[in-house]
């Protein structure tokens, strides 16, 4: 993915005792507050993170200015732990790394659950799933009434001509008469 697009990055060098809230105080000062929606800072035990954390913003520009902001800085809680590195994720966009945690063992224990924002605020996980589901049943959805309506769409080399409805044979005025004096007579039988 080009950098210019991502929105996921990939912040190392993490101190060992961090947490998802500790990072996103190193983060909001930088970048400001309400540019991230999705942070994970993978566990390893009960207290040890796995050094490295993963950050999606809620656009390509504010994961540029993070990524320019983060690259090297000394950690605020730990001053003898490595700078930062930061690069762009694998994995990239809101949705796909809510799917990719709700797939690993970070949904099971909750000390170890992803930070979600959902409009800027925070959520908790199941309902930032139900979000990122409900969001691609309606593009599924929308998916299928376009393919749909493109295999509907009559294609110029083969279109039909509009039938034309064969001409009835007229009928008499006895015959007018008749149907109209059933029809009224169905009607009283309705009212009845």
């Amino acid at each position: 993915m080009p950098e210019g697009s991502a929105t996921t990055l990939l912040v190392r060098n993490l101190p060992r005792r961090y947490r998802g809230e500790d990072l996103l105080k190193e983060i909001e000062p930088l970048v400001g507050v309400g540019l991230v929606d999705f942070l994970h800072v993978p566990l390893e035990g009960a207290v040890r993170n796995k050094a490295f954390g993963v950050v999606n913003f809620v656009s390509p520009d504010a994961a540029s200015a993070a990524r320019n902001m983060l690259q090297g800085k000394r950690w605020n809680q730990a001053e003898r732990a490595k700078p930062a590195k930061v690069l762009v994720a694998d994995v990239q966009g809101f949705a796909a790394n809510v799917e990719r945690a709700e797939r690993s063992a970070a949904t099971r224990d909750p000390s170890a659950m992803p930070l979600v924002f959902l409009s800027g605020e925070a959520t908790d996980f199941s309902a930032a799933l139900r979000f990122v589901h409900s969001v691609e049943l309606a593009g599924s959805e929308e998916s299928s009434q376009q393919k749909a309506a493109q295999r509907n769409e009559p294609r110029d080399r083969c279109r039909e001509e509009p039938r034309t409805q064969e001409p009835q044979p007229s009928r008499s005025g006895k015959d007018d008469e008749e149907l109209t004096q059933q029809q009224q007579q169905q009607q009283q039988q309705q009212v009845q």
